[in-house]
């Protein structure tokens, strides 16, 4: 019986350390190409704006992922592409393990690039954003811009898009761990079939 549990103990252990594995892989697989012009992010993404971050929510949970979203609340100062209220919400993956952009600290001023979703604004590591401090260039292509608008982030949209990607994120460690739980039963059920064979 001991032999039994102790076999058991190892497949699980040994399921877990691929499906860990797997998941490492996938959170590493974001790369970037080529840093773009401005010329070609002005022509492809929906909005490019300066801000200041005011606040940065974390996702909640015992279990994370590097693709859980962070919610960034941004006092926008400058618009020169699409129509973005004076506070505005951007949401991006945790880490950029997922295409995330973790560069946004609180405080901090930033050159954002953003496209519009069902569920608000939304960033990433590939889309070109950058600290105030080093724009100089970008800035002098930008030139002048525009005020943001008057109309206020909506709440809900940041909180339906939080859920969704908590949804997703959720949906993928519950197929991992029930994929691991039906391996690890056939494992262990042909374990003892063989040992019984044995006597």
């Amino acid at each position: 019986m001991k032999n039994k549990f102790m076999l058991c103990l190892g497949c699980a252990l040994l399921l877990l350390s691929i499906t860990l594995i797997a998941d490492n892989r996938k959170a590493q697989a974001c790369s970037c190409p080529a840093p773009r012009s401005m010329d070609e992010i002005m022509q492809s993404e929906d909005e490019v704006f300066a801000g200041t971050v005011v606040e940065i929510t974390k996702p909640r949970g015992k279990f994370q992922s590097s693709a859980d979203p962070l919610t960034i609340r941004m006092n926008v100062t400058r618009v020169w592409k699409g129509i973005v209220p004076a506070e505005a919400v951007i949401e991006t993956a945790q880490s950029s393990a997922s295409c995330g952009y973790d560069g946004f600290k609180e405080g901090g001023a930033y050159l954002v690039v953003a496209e519009e979703t069902p569920n608000g604004l939304h960033t990433g590591l590939c889309f070109g954003n950058k600290p105030m401090g080093s724009v100089g260039q970008e800035l002098a292509y930008l030139g002048d811009g525009y005020a943001p608008s008057l109309a206020e982030a909506d709440p809900a949209v940041t909180k339906k898009s939080t859920q969704n990607l908590s949804n997703e994120n959720s949906g993928y460690s519950l197929f991992a761990m029930l994929a691991a739980a039906v391996v690890l039963a056939a494992v262990c059920w042909a374990a003892v079939i063989m040992r019984r064979r044995k006597y």
